[in-house]
């Protein structure tokens, strides 16, 4: 398996370039030792096999480090963020997403200048959101020339929560910008290649298939993400639902769909097997209908790999040779890293591989498909979404199939769709199939997510419980494969290990006590955390999903297994907004009742929660504050509360800049 060891190697460089910063003259000496290493393995190829070989690994992971490093921004001189008085950008658009209130559109820059005589060649990729009405006219290919009001992304300042920021790096996407209806100009139609631009022209052909035909909501969102790998319809219950119950990854095109689509075509195609040249033909339509298929719903890793595997499987008996797939995994992962290394860091791409390893490895050994993909992919899963769904195997049995039905009527209702005469009759029928067929996915889906004790939630584990989580599935896996027994009670051993640090980690955590302020926009949430329950002290929020989004993650990480009312807490004490928590003087939402008293001690925290500038002037100036605490919700008054502070020397901290964790 040369292929799949090389790829390890170019993964462990990518990741180590990750975590370095690499100068100039390091990228130049680099370079330097990788010629020399690969000229010494191609020496040493006919002289010494062991040596050739650990030279070639070497020379490898050294290339690991020079992709991710030739990507970074440092060295991308063309940048057109590092060029000055850019006014003026002239971009492509690359893809676009339809959302609620706009159009996501990634865009590449080409030129940029201070205005539109002085324009140069530049490179880089810049998210611009245009405004939802001119949905119509925004396409991928055509080039826009726009003003620059580019602006840095959006970093959540609440703890633990994702990190969007470092998510659209990964892409190479660096800022981002809004373009208004009279702002932009398009300069040419449509500039892409033949092949993406039938791509485009079937996916616009399939969306406007699925508005005319699916108008329930749900149906239309589970289509459109199935058929599309477009999930922007797909509402928060109907995510969870899916989520809760394990089939998630039937609205994620992956390796399942690809290779759904593979099974049909070759299917369509079988009656016209036995004429002269029918493997190769076959081969070629396959072929061009996968990738046509990738590209259509965005070619994310998942679907890439998928692909990449199978046309290794078409191509195998034109060949006369099967490859091993383990280095055809190994091929796809490579060919996806020189592209981009970031994607090694991507959850897509994580979740593809180490479910097609877990499949190839358990599968002779369990039989069972879904509990094969599973096994490696569980700690993963865990690390990421801090659940596991335990009724995964019966939503596969209904997903799964599921999938392979509604990507059969789709594809033959596209087909039918485009045959003059057929479409006004079969189609209709056609749509009224797919119809039923999403209508009884989504109603499975939540019949089974109704069932008791359907997922372990809140679970979590840091990067550390990881790595020993993958140390002991690899000692399972080299045990089951030398059949070892110790191996596998180390296995086990491991677990066990990983259940008493938690234990510790629950009874540590729970000792301790913290009021928590997060910064969510003209919202507010103060809450007191002990003893493995939250009491909220202020809780105004607009929608339940925006607390979950900011809080959960840190939540979980904390134990918080439920809410308790401040009532009933016995060691508090609450009157008019001010709150005595463990001997600490707190000011929280207060009333103007409050303004009638003057408290003797010194207030440990004042938390200004609204824009009443009067009555919280009023209340600092009449008692003794350490420190004021502002959160999302104020706006209008920021900056004069924290003038007040600063004339009082009173400490100041606005959850904008971070959210604010107090431990008691």
């Amino acid at each position: 398996m040369p292929l799949a060891k090389l790829s390890v190697m170019i993964c462990l460089g990518i990741a180590i370039a990750d975590m370095l910063s690499i100068s100039v003259s390091d990228l130049i000496l680099l370079c330097s030792i990788s010629a020399i290493l690969l000229l010494s393995g191609i020496y040493y190829h006919f002289r010494n096999r062991t040596v050739s070989s650990i030279l070639m690994f070497v020379t490898t992971f050294c290339i690991g480090i020079l992709v991710h490093t030739a990507h970074a921004k440092e060295f991308n001189y063309n940048h057109y963020s590092k060029k000055e008085n850019n006014k003026v950008l002239f971009v492509e658009i690359k893809s676009k997403k339809l959302n609620k209130k706009n159009i996501q559109c990634t865009t590449r820059v080409l030129y940029s200048g201070n205005t539109l005589d002085s324009l140069s060649k530049c490179d880089g990729h810049l998210l611009v959101y245009f405004p939802i009405e001119d949905a119509y006219k925004i396409k991928e290919g055509i080039r826009i020339i726009l003003p620059n009001n580019a602006y840095k992304i959006f970093e959540n300042p609440n703890p633990l929560t994702f990190d969007y920021k470092e998510f659209l790096s990964r892409k190479k996407i660096y800022q981002q910008a809004y373009a208004y209806s009279d702002q932009y100009t398009i300069v040419s139609q449509s500039n892409l290649n033949i092949f993406k631009r039938i791509a485009y022209k079937s996916k616009n052909h399939i969306q406007n298939l699925l508005n005319e035909y699916v108008t329930d909501n749900q149906n239309k969102a589970i289509a459109q993400a199935m058929l599309l790998g477009d999930r922007s319809l797909v509402d928060d219950d109907l995510n969870a639902a899916y989520s809760d119950t394990g089939a998630i990854h039937i609205l994620a095109v992956s390796g399942l769909h690809v290779g759904i689509v593979g099974l049909i075509i070759l299917f369509l195609l079988k009656p016209f097997k036995g004429f002269r040249y029918s493997n190769n033909i076959t081969f070629l339509i396959a072929l061009l209908a996968i990738w046509l298929y990738v590209f259509m719903t965005g070619s994310g890793p998942p679907s890439i790999r998928a692909a990449a595997m199978y046309s290794a499987f078409l191509a195998a008996p034109i060949v006369g040779k099967y490859l091993n797939p383990y280095n055809t995994i190994g091929t796809a992962a490579t060919a996806i890293l020189l592209y981009n290394p970031n994607q090694l860091f991507t959850v897509s791409f994580q979740f593809s591989f180490i479910a097609v390893l877990s499949i190839i490895f358990f599968f002779p050994l369990l039989d069972k498909m879904l509990l094969s993909a599973q096994l490696l992919l569980t700690p993963l899963s865990i690390y990421y979404f801090h659940k596991f769904p335990l009724l995964f195997f019966i939503s596969g049995m209904v997903a799964v199939p599921m999938a392979f039905v509604i990507l059969m009527i789709s594809i033959v209702m596209t087909i039918s769709s485009c045959i003059p005469f057929i479409s006004d009759v079969v189609t209709p029928l056609i749509a009224y199939l797919l119809n039923l067929a999403l209508y009884f996915l989504n109603f499975s889906i939540h019949w089974i997510n109704e069932f008791p004790y359907t997922i372990i939630d809140n679970i979590w584990i840091d990067k550390n419980g990881l790595l020993l989580s993958y140390s002991a599935l690899l000692f399972l896996v080299i045990g089951l494969k030398i059949k070892k027994a110790k191996l596998v009670y180390l296995f086990f051993g491991i677990l066990i290990f990983l259940g008493l640090i938690h234990r510790h980690h629950k009874i540590k955590i729970w000792e301790e006590a913290s009021i928590n302020v997060y910064h969510i926009y003209k919202n507010n949430i103060v809450e007191y955390i002990s003893n493995g329950y939250r009491s909220y002290l202020c809780h105004n929020i607009e929608k339940e999903s925006t607390e979950r989004w900011n809080c959960r993650n840190y939540r979980t990480k904390n134990m918080v297994v439920d809410t308790m009312s401040i009532d009933k807490r016995n060691n508090i004490e609450m009157k008019y907004g001010l709150y005595n928590i463990k001997d600490k003087l707190i000011i929280v939402d207060p009333s103007s009742e409050l303004k009638k008293y003057r408290v003797r001690d010194s207030i440990e925290l004042y938390i200004i929660t609204n824009d009443n500038y009067e009555l919280h002037k009023t209340l600092i100036s009449k008692n003794n504050v350490k420190q004021i605490v502002i959160d999302g919700n104020v706006i209008k008054n920021k900056y004069r509360f924290k003038k007040i502070a600063e004339e009082k020397n009173i400490l100041f901290h606005d959850t904008a800049d971070g959210a604010y964790l107090y431990k008691l």
